[in-house]
């Protein structure tokens, strides 16, 4: 009897398994971790070869030069906002801690790690390149009411585009497209993109109250890593992903399956 038992939960563990709908590797990831790997090193050689914002340059640098739609935020300064978006990116970050909570997902969460940790990888080193690399001014350094001496170094200049930002929807755009691809026809999937996005949002919003970011920063990070947490996954699918295998246990000693096509 026992061994029915187990010979039958062995049976349903790898069914489950079956409906995965990604592959746990694509020929693309030696080229899109090997771009990576080398677009990492380029951006640490780059930010240590920066020159460092001294307090005469900043107190040359005039708002007026900024663009109408980003010039609001150099009069923004708020620590609280900043705190905020601390605590809202971490929560972003390990958000997809929470995709645990699905019996589907846990038997795939070593897969679904690896694509986690390749998202943060990608998104994480196009947005130190493109710091380094644009080297624009942080609002805050255009407020008056930050002493000059708060204004040198190299942070100063790394406004675009917002850190905080891409990894907030790094996870939280990977949390929502992981969830709609194993559960395509879940009433929750639109629940779940709208509470995952309103997040990143948050902390996008709290970047500019902050003074850290410019809109146009935040709305750069958001696109740049939004689009890479999608599409990583989705360069793993599987052909014909959308033809699932559905398993339930209905009694302890039976499984029932059904395809969905």
């Amino acid at each position: 009897m026992h061994r029915r038992v187990f010979l039958s939960s062995l049976l349903f563990l790898k069914l489950a398994a079956a409906q995965s709908p990604y592959r746990s590797y694509s020929p693309a990831d030696n080229i899109l971790l090997g771009v990576t790997a080398a677009g990492g090193l380029t951006a640490h050689i780059l930010g240590n070869n920066m020159a460092p914002l001294t307090p005469e340059q900043a107190a040359a640098l005039d708002r007026d030069d900024i663009n109408r739609f980003d010039r609001p935020a150099t009069f923004n300064l708020s620590q609280e906002a900043a705190t905020c978006s601390d605590y809202g990116m971490r929560a972003g970050l390990l958000l997809p801690l929470a995709l645990l909570a699905d019996a589907t997902m846990r038997t795939e969460a070593d897969d679904v790690a690896y694509l986690y940790l390749e998202t943060l990888a990608v998104a994480g080193v196009l947005t130190e390149l493109t710091k380094v690399t644009v080297q624009r001014i942080r609002p805050w350094v255009y407020n008056e009411e930050v002493p000059l001496e708060k204004k040198e170094g190299v942070e100063a200049k790394k406004s675009f585009f917002s850190g905080h930002t891409s990894a907030s929807f790094a996870g939280t755009v990977f949390v929502a497209k992981v969830f709609s691809d194993f559960h395509p026809d879940s009433k929750w999937t639109p629940y779940i993109w709208a509470g995952s996005l309103s997040l990143a949002s948050a902390v996008a919003y709290w970047r500019v109250r902050a003074g850290r970011h410019f809109p146009t920063d935040v709305i750069a990070a958001a696109f740049v890593s939004g689009a890479v947490a999608y599409f990583i996954p989705e360069l793993h699918k599987r052909e014909n992903s959308n033809t699932a295998l559905r398993v339930s246990a209905t009694q302890p000693m039976m499984i029932s399956l059904r395809y969905n096509f």
